[in-house]
């Protein structure tokens, strides 16, 4: 069973990769 550690870790790294491509693919980009 995964422990809530690694599951809020798991979460904390999707969140910063999907404000990360939010944020700054459209500058790169436009």
């Amino acid at each position: 069973m995964i422990s809530d550690q690694l599951v809020d870790l798991s979460r904390l790294q999707f969140a910063a990769t999907a404000m990360y491509h939010f944020l700054f693919v459209p500058l790169t980009i436009g």
